[in-house]
């Protein structure tokens, strides 16, 4: 069996590069003292122990109802990725690839890249849908990367979104003496988007110049035998807190070991991009030889599973926290609904 660290593009074309970056996140920060106010509970109490100090949310924090009335999930994937395209100096209809990843469609059927299609007005794409949270982009832009490197796709859109607050947040609005599962889930989640287009660099113009190549993806789960430590099924979620304490170290060791040998060392890389999850999760990363290059900004944004790592890497770049072009920069995500981890480098 291949060893996941041997995990390659294919050889037959010319290697897959990253051609823009976009990220979208609707309104403005939400902070806990708006919301302990709208909800009248202790939102400040709650997440000073979870670490998330704002958010972004789709919705008005004190009527639950939509900010913008075209807001939904494809709204947010749409918006990024239009601005991935831009970044990237392709039209829509360059556009023959479209792979999206999500953990709260719009829909089941049409599925969310037929809808992103829509919206953009793509003429013709093929579609794939990964349904999944936090490893779910790197799993997309894997399928992106081979398809483009193999020369089955010319220019593939990747795009990670969430609406999570009309799910969550929402019917926590007027409602007395909540679920403490529910008030976490409202609190911890938020919406958002990033996206990532993919191509060859020959023939291409873009604001990254000399483009970033998309090296090893892996992805592996875990301990499919054990419970799983978040369940999502007909709207109603729920955490395994026990379970999460005592796998996801173990699944979270597995990936740092894998991104430390697929980068060659830490010291080859300039930033690592980790799990957005909220910072109590995020404890179990402590003391470790990441630390001094890690990114992590989910206490800003809240968790956007599925957007979370694309706007971390577009939101790094735009505040001067890495540079691309020259850069290598490892990924990893890991989620607690398979035990999966998927690591990654760009450089």
């Amino acid at each position: 069996m291949r060893s996941l660290s041997q995990d390659a593009p294919p050889e037959s074309a010319a290697p897959a590069v990253v051609l823009g970056l976009g990220s979208y996140s609707p309104g403005t920060p939400v902070g806990n003292a708006e919301i302990e106010s709208a909800l009248a509970i202790p939102a400040q109490t709650v997440m000073d122990f979870f670490g998330v100090r704002t958010r972004y949310l789709g919705v008005d924090p004190r009527t639950g109802k939509l900010r913008d009335p075209s807001y939904c999930n494809t709204e947010f994937a749409a918006r990024a990725s239009e601005r991935a395209l831009d970044r990237a100096r392709c039209a829509a209809n360059d556009v023959d690839l479209i792979v999206t990843a999500t953990s709260t469609p719009d829909s089941e059927l049409p599925p969310p890249p037929h809808a992103l299609q829509k919206r953009l007005g793509i003429r013709r794409a093929d579609l794939v849908d990964v349904r999944g949270g936090c490893a779910s982009s790197l799993q997309a832009l894997k399928i992106a990367r081979d398809r483009v490197a193999s020369g089955a796709a010319d220019c593939a859109l990747v795009c990670g979104s969430e609406f999570i607050s009309n799910k969550f947040y929402t019917p926590l609005v007027g409602r007395k003496s909540p679920r403490t599962e529910d008030v976490l889930n409202a609190l911890g989640f938020a919406d958002g988007a990033g996206a990532m287009v993919v191509g060859r660099a020959s023939g291409r113009g873009g604001s990254i110049a000399r483009f970033p190549a998309i090296g090893p993806i892996n992805v592996s789960s875990r301990y499919a035998d054990r419970r799983p430590g978040f369940t999502l099924c007909n709207g109603v979620c729920s955490h395994d807190h026990r379970a999460i304490r005592r796998i996801m170290p173990e699944v979270i060791d597995a990936a740092r070991t894998d991104l430390l040998d697929m980068a060659g060392g830490v010291d080859r890389m300039d930033l690592v991009v980790l799990p957005q999850a909220n910072p109590s999760l995020m404890g179990l990363h402590a003391t470790h030889v990441f630390d001094a290059k890690r990114f992590y900004i989910g206490d800003e944004t809240g968790n956007a599973p599925a957007a979370a790592i694309f706007r971390a890497l577009d939101i790094a770049v735009e505040r001067g926290a890495v540079r691309l072009p020259g850069a290598c920069i490892g990924f990893l995500a890991v989620e607690s609904a398979t035990w999966m981890y998927a690591t990654a480098t760009i450089s």
